[in-house]
């Protein structure tokens, strides 16, 4: 729209207005700023061009973003105090056609320029704010003030729009940044045709679509769990915030016809710009991390229940029979710590495996003081948590019976435990105890106690045989040939 005159300016100063606004109107961006201050200083045959901002950081402060010195000059910031500027930033158009520094003369700035004229007008927003100041200075008087003031302001309202507009695209490309580099998925698309408008790097990488293929494409075509009238049925009533915004959890479809699940925050963002806004989070390794910890808070719950229906076990045997109470107390205690012991165990290996070396150690050195006594040899078995305690408590039962009656209970006495693998078997295995060089024995005992029904029934049961209990004269021998379970190996 072409400018008409004003009584203040004339044809001429109109047309060299004119010429200078097209010229600024060549360049974008910053450049935009060195262009005008040089545009404005030939419209108005002035020395000096100052366009400022307001400083960041203080308040009595403005900074250059473009200055005119008869040529392009560096940028600079001064203070505002005892200055005309001072004025012009409390929203002040000013101008002085002469004498500007016998009026402020405390402004060095004025003073080191050797400044005669100023004209100055502030830089405002389109809601008003004030931005900055744009200001014309030159070392003689200036003839037609009120003419440079109408110029002034003119370049000053397109200055102070294009500052606006600069300072919006800088957040928007920083926001844009932010958002492609984001390690949230983040997706965009069209509130009526529902293609997407903008979808994040992250995203697609994970989905190996290109963003032109992704403009071709539609939520629902992600997300197979959704038709297209499920998906619109369920954002409608985003448009009048109700509710302002969904939470869900689906799953996502790439290129390569797998699926990932995903946690989803949809919005929609209304005005002139509507769109549809989703940030998404790939869930999978959460999900797994979920289904292993409910894995192993019912693998926790099995073993807690299999360990107390052991220690039910052994309190009723233990105290079901006669004797001195705080001997079947000490008893008890000791058949708690081998299982403890075993426990611990497996849970230096994570409650996987262990081996049958390790469980023979541990348990017998846990049960008695002479387990150098005890001689083992064998080659190097893994065996299952079930397995391990259950020969665990077998262990404890046989050493404690030879520190009592057996082997171990005289100073010449020892046991020998020797297993191995069967030849050309895998799990075939042969466990033997043998004890010697302690009290002679005459025969079996007359009645099997708790422990010896223990050896007998649970390694029997866990190993799928007979455990053969032989007492000979030299000492009692226990004999296991069974299979090892399919979860206990060889190393």
């Amino acid at each position: 729209m072409p400018l008409s005159p004003t009584p203040s300016i004339n044809h001429r100063d109109l047309e060299k207005l004119q010429n200078a606004l097209v010229f600024c109107s060549k360049t974008v961006g910053e450049a935009f700023f060195s262009a005008m201050t040089e545009a404005l200083a030939s419209a108005v045959s002035v020395r000096w061009v100052l366009l400022c901002t307001l400083h960041p950081l203080h308040e009595n402060k403005v900074r250059t973003i473009a200055v005119w010195d008869n040529g392009p000059g560096e940028n600079f910031e001064y203070d505002l105090e005892f200055t005309p500027c001072a004025n012009v930033i409390n929203d002040s158009t000013c101008g002085y056609r002469e004498g500007i520094t016998e009026l402020f003369p405390r402004d060095n700035l004025l003073v080191d320029m050797g400044a005669e004229s100023y004209v100055g007008a502030p830089l405002r927003s389109t809601s008003g704010e004030v931005l900055g100041l744009l200001a014309v200075l030159d070392d003689s008087p200036m003839k037609r003030v009120e003419a440079i003031i109408e110029i002034v302001e003119i370049f000053a309202a397109r200055a102070g729009a294009e500052l606006e507009r600069s300072a919006a695209a800088s957040v928007n490309e920083r926001l844009g940044k932010i958002v492609e580099d984001s390690v949230s998925e983040v997706y965009v698309f069209d509130p009526d045709t529902f293609n997407f408008l903008l979808v994040n790097r992250g995203a697609r990488t994970n989905l190996g679509y290109t963003m032109e293929e992704l403009r071709q494409l539609t939520p629902w075509d992600l997300k197979p769990e959704f038709s297209r009238e499920q998906f619109i049925e369920m954002v409608e009533p985003l448009r009048n915030a109700n509710p302002p915004h969904y939470s869900f959890e689906t799953v996502h479809m790439r290129k390569d016809g797998t699926l990932y699940n995903v946690a989803v925050q949809l919005q929609y963002i209304g005005g002139s710009e509507s769109v549809f806004y989703a940030s998404i989070t790939d869930v999978t390794e959460r999900q797994k991390k979920d289904d292993q910890l409910k894995l192993l808070v019912n693998e926790l719950n099995h073993r807690v229940k299999n360990t107390l229906a052991i220690v039910q076990s052994l309190s009723h045997q233990t105290f079901s029979g006669d004797g001195p109470r705080e001997s079947q107390l000490q008893t008890f205690r000791d058949r708690l710590s081998a299982l403890a012991a075993a426990h611990n165990l497996l849970t230096q290996g994570a409650w996987e495996q262990t081996s049958l070396a390790a469980v023979a150690e541990k348990t017998i050195g846990a049960t008695c003081s002479l387990a150098d006594r005890v001689r083992m040899s064998g080659p190097p078995i893994q065996l299952s948590p079930k397995t391990a305690v259950t020969l665990a408590m077998a262990l404890h039962e046989l050493s404690t019976n030879a520190v009592k009656y057996g082997a171990l209970s005289t100073d010449g006495g020892q046991v020998d435990m020797q297993w191995s693998l069967m030849r050309d078997s895998t799990n075939a295995i042969e466990i033997v105890w043998r004890e010697s060089g302690g009290p002679r024995i005459s025969g079996p005992p007359s009645r099997k106690g708790f422990g010896m029904r223990m050896i007998e029934l649970s390694l029997g049961q866990e190993f799928g045989c007979d455990v053969v209990m032989s007492f000979r004269p030299e000492g009692l021998e226990c004999t296991i040939n069974g299979t090892l379970p399919a979860h206990g190996r060889p190393q």
